[in-house]
């Protein structure tokens, strides 16, 4: 998780701004009629599918924070934290900062008064202010990197990471030959979910023990805004300890931590949760394996970005996608972007990704697993295949997450599938 490839972030954007510029296209066209084309696609089934749980989708529910005694009565199911009256107390002005990004802010509020001060000479014309080079420890932008700490051969630091979870998800680095080679580790901790992990502190990072302290405090989230919600301090003065015998604990041997399988909601105790025959740290669909059906290829395309889904049916120059076709299995890594699909279609649940891992829960298993700090994996949500009605053998369905949404259609033919977008948003 801590030296993405770019390629895989932007995939889901790439192929999405693919289909919405064919979209344009043919809006652009004179006499272009874009409800007409949406006509085309009617499907009474899906409009059924939709009608049964329409007063329940659409009514709203207000935010209702926790309770502050329940923030108190949280547990860390992996480490210990103890209240202390030696602490440092929380700081709102120092929330949003680690200190390396608060060296930066002080380098460009330098950098900002240099330029006002000389902003008549045309030499000082054009700068860029936040032109400031990327420094790293191991594979870390120092920019992510909350507490930094060397003790003899030793060294060790905090750092976030978004990329796993809706929020900011706390790693913890060690070195134990003086930064010459890193080991990475997931905690589990989100923060403010509810730990607010503090990188301002008179406690060193490393104890006694070699383990990892922080201080801490509980904090509730109180706005119903879901992308900059308000929190407050339920509780402050904890003292957090992360024992490195845990953060490495990797109970059945299969390469990934206890700590990642609970994220993963495979099972710690089985190396190969699915039974596949892949271990669950290779494999890209470790919780499901199903038999494939004869749609589960119309899926592939769409997760798996395939170029053949760019085509513009208006000007009959789709590429087909075999019938019978299989892609081969492809194995994760420790970089592999990870999300979430709630369904118990097996049309989807038999895919076989290729660039990132998808955990699979079915509607019951991910009412059993909700908890009170939303701390999930990044979801996706892909419709079942609806027949229109007007046109022979197609199909529609749809796919949204919190950043993009888009509408596709798959028609059948005795030579293959034919799989475009009729639409797609982007929410930036």
């Amino acid at each position: 998780m801590h030296n993405k490839n770019d390629n895989d972030v932007k995939k889901y954007l790439s192929l999405l701004l693919l289909l919405l510029a064919s979209a344009i296209a043919f809006a652009q066209e004179e006499d272009f009629d874009f409800d007409a084309y949406l006509a085309k696609f009617k499907s009474t089934e899906e409009d059924q599918y939709y009608h049964r749980d329409e007063e329940k989708e659409w009514k709203y529910v207000p935010y209702k924070p926790l309770k502050k005694s329940k923030v108190r009565r949280y547990k860390n199911e992996f480490f210990e934290f103890k209240k202390t009256k030696d602490y440092t107390a929380y700081d709102e002005e120092k929330r949003f900062h680690t200190p390396y990004q608060d060296s930066i802010w002080d380098v460009q509020q330098e950098r900002l008064k240099n330029f006002l001060d000389t902003a008549a000479d045309p030499r000082h014309s054009s700068f860029n202010l936040f032109d400031i080079e990327p420094q790293y420890i191991g594979e870390i932008d120092r920019y992510r990197i909350m507490k930094h700490e060397r003790k003899g051969e030793t060294e060790a630091f905090v750092y976030w990471e978004g990329e796993l979870e809706n929020g900011l998800g706390i790693w913890v680095a060690y070195s134990y030959d003086k930064g010459k080679n890193w080991s990475y580790y997931y905690t589990g901790i989100v923060q403010n979910k509810p730990l607010y992990l503090k990188w301002y502190s008179k406690y060193p990072l490393l104890n006694d023990n070699g383990d990892l302290q922080m201080e801490a405090c509980l904090m509730r989230r109180i706005s119903d805004f879901s992308y900059n919600p308000e929190y407050e301090v339920v509780q402050d003065g904890i003292l957090l300890t992360m024992e490195l015998d845990i953060l490495q604990r990797d109970s059945d041997g299969d390469g990934l931590t206890d700590i990642m399988e609970k994220k993963y909601y495979t099972d710690p105790n089985n190396p190969d949760t699915d039974g596949d025959g892949i271990t669950d740290n290779m494999d890209l669909n470790p919780r499901r394996s199903v038999p494939r059906t004869d749609k589960t290829i119309v899926y592939e395309v769409i997760i798996n970005g395939d170029k053949r889904l760019s085509c513009e049916p208006e000007y009959d120059n789709c590429e087909l996608i075999p019938l019978d076709e299989v892609t081969p299995v492809h194995y994760s890594s420790d970089t592999t972007m990870t999300s979430m699909i709630i369904t118990d279609d097996p049309n989807i649940i038999s895919v076989q990704p290729i660039n990132e891992r998808i955990i699979f829960l079915s509607p019951e298993e991910y009412e059993a697993i909700q908890n009170d700090y939303e701390d999930e994996l990044p979801e996706v949500d892909y419709s079942p295949l609806f027949k229109t009605d007007n046109l022979e053998n197609t199909y529609v369905f749809s796919g949204s997450s919190i950043m993009w949404s888009a509408y596709y259609y798959a028609k059948w033919t005795e030579k293959g599938w034919e799989i475009g977008g009729i639409y797609s948003i982007v929410d930036n």
